[in-house]
């Protein structure tokens, strides 16, 4: 039998949309995996429903996700992990794709707590391309 191992959650290969700044993304699964948390004494707790003492409680449960993408910036798989807010934005946008091949997904947050928005553009994968000094000038 082996030597039991430490499991640690290293967070490197997660991303989070930082205020006010875009993050590009291709998809690599159709849906996020949704799941629940409870706000309880100053941290969250993911919800263990149906036998949830805090669900019981009649504490609110914030649902939230997570889905594989590579982002762009580094060319790295890693797990886009957002509110459930986010995720419907970026639903909307695949929906007016037709769906989430071809694309390359930015994603913008702005604003902050309850003013939180999630902005969303689906950009061709065949049109993006590394920016030349042509792109800089202004065609008019």
């Amino acid at each position: 039998m082996p030597w039991p191992k430490k499991h640690s959650n290293d967070d490197s290969e997660k991303l989070y949309l930082a205020k006010d700044k875009i993050a590009k993304v291709v998809l690599l699964d159709d849906e996020p995996e949704l799941y629940y948390t409870h706000y309880v004494s100053n941290k969250t707790e993911k919800c263990s429903a149906p036998d949830c003492t805090h669900c019981s409680a009649g504490i609110k449960r914030n649902e939230k996700g997570k889905m594989r993408v590579r982002d762009t910036a580094d060319n790295k798989e890693k797990l886009l992990a957002g509110s459930a807010a986010m995720f419907q934005a970026l639903h909307e946008a695949v929906e007016m794709c037709g769906n989430r091949n071809g694309f390359i997904f930015a994603l913008k947050r702005t604003g902050e707590s309850k003013s939180t928005r999630y902005h969303v553009s689906a950009l061709p994968l065949a049109t993006v391309s590394a920016p030349t000094d042509e792109d800089d000038k202004v065609p008019f």
